[in-house]
């Protein structure tokens, strides 16, 4: 990772590699804030663990310009549809002292050089157990959904960008880091099991259940389990090759959370 103020870097490839794409994230620029921004958001049934906040895309600071072409047309137009499946992911990169650079690094990276118009993640959680508002979902400054969700009714989710093909009515919770090596800090682990489980709530979500999702813009259909990995929807090393195995360990404490689920493995 460059160091602060440096003007560029070396890249030493392994033996045998002879072409590389070398990608920057530029995690320092970002707009100004407006005194009148709310900072802050929270969702139902959502309790933070003490001392920790969940930022609003104002509260991180990002910049809604990018979300927008030339001409000032929406490059991610706003498609909402009932959820039915949670998906965690890794940022796979190491994570700037400055936790809203990096979530607004993503957020240039995937919205302006992937070109998806905005960031692809609904929510995004840093080693510090600190929750941030990813995708846009609209203007009443409430995160994922169409409106605010009430248990029992079907809430409605945006449509983000974090598994190809398998996006709408598929919530993507990203955690800031790389963990190939290590597992995520306690503190982020706490805070992605407890948002889990008032999503599950609020979505009537088996987090254990066997199911067939049908991706409700072309039909698709795919066996799944209601909360997964990124690489069990496709082949990929995310959320990380030391996490990725004591996942069960977050879905059998979510299913322990909610009413008439008891833990199962143990672990």
């Amino acid at each position: 990772m460059p160091r602060r103020n440096s003007t560029g870097f070396q890249l030493d490839l392994p033996n045998g590699v002879s072409d590389a794409q070398v990608v920057t994230i530029n995690t320092t620029a970002g707009p100004s804030q407006s005194r009148f921004a709310v900072p802050y958001t929270t969702l139902p049934g959502y309790h933070k663990p003490a001392g920790t906040k969940f930022y609003t895309r104002a509260g991180w600071g990002a910049d809604e310009s990018l979300r927008f072409g030339a001409n000032g047309e929406n490059l991610f137009a706003d498609e909402f549809y009932p959820v039915q499946a949670l998906t965690v992911h890794h940022t796979a990169l190491s994570v700037d002292e400055d936790r809203k650079a990096a979530v607004r690094g993503i957020y240039r990276y995937q919205a302006v050089d992937e070109q998806f118009g905005d960031i692809g993640y609904h929510l995004l959680i840093d080693p510090e157990g600190n929750l941030y508002e990813g995708r846009h979902s609209g203007e009443e400054l409430f995160p994922i959904f169409d409106g605010v969700p009430i248990r029992g009714f079907n809430p409605k989710a945006v449509t983000a960008a974090h598994v190809q093909g398998f996006n709408s009515g598929n919530l993507g919770i990203c955690l800031l880091g790389d963990f190939t090596n290590v597992n995520p800090t306690a503190a982020a682990q706490e805070t992605l099991v407890r948002i889990l489980t008032a999503l599950c709530r609020l979505c009537s979500i088996d987090p254990t259940a066997n199911i067939t999702y049908v991706n409700p813009a072309n039909g698709t259909t795919r066996a799944a389990i209601a909360l997964q990995r990124h690489r069990d929807w496709a082949a990929t090393e995310c959320p990380g090759n030391t996490f990725a195995p004591n996942f069960d360990h977050i879905r059998d404490r979510v299913a322990a959370a909610l009413p008439g689920r008891r833990i199962k493995s143990g672990l």
